[in-house]
This record gives C-alpha cells, structure tokens and sequence, in this order.
C-alpha cells in the first residue's frame, strides 16, 4: 500500500543519509517497478519527492521496469512492486 511504500522508502533515505554523514554524495540511481507510481503514490513522481526531500543537491539517475530480480530464501527471484535505490559518495 501506499503508505507503507511512502515510509519504506523514507526509511531507507534516512538510513543511506546516515551512512554517508561526513561523506560527499556524489550521485544515485533509482530502478522502480513501474506499479509503484500513480497506484501506490498518487503521483508519478512519489519516489522521487522522498529522495529529493532528503538529497536535494544529490543528482539521480532511474529507470522504471517491469520487475526486479533480487535474493529469496531459495536463491535469486523476480520481485514486483519493488525497487532498489543506490548512493555512491565519495567518504570524508
């Protein structure tokens, strides 16, 4: 749902804002399941107002897809609805 998306991802800004303190971000990448949009934020563009509230200077890069493929218990599988963010920093 929505909401959960919303605080996921916020979650996960937090997390990657607090891993890179005292570092410089230098860019990010965002691959999203393209359900995630409108039906889950309202907005086409709901991801990336979370990331920009926390990385506002931050360039990013993304791409929506059909699925992601990422680890299970039994091994690598298809994921749908999900995403994956990355932020590459150089460390202080």
């Amino acid at each position: 749902d929505g909401n959960s998306a919303r605080a996921d991802l916020d979650a996960l800004a937090r997390e990657l804002w607090t891993k890179t303190a005292g570092g410089m971000p230098s860019f990010g990448v965002l691959v999203s399941c393209a359900g995630r949009r409108s039906s889950l934020y309202g907005s086409p563009e709901g991801e990336t107002r979370i990331l920009r509230q926390r990385f506002d200077k931050v360039p990013f890069a993304g791409l929506h897809s059909a699925f992601e493929i990422g680890p299970s218990a039994g091994g690598p599988s298809i994921h749908y609805y999900s995403g994956a963010v990355g932020l590459f920093s150089v460390p202080s």
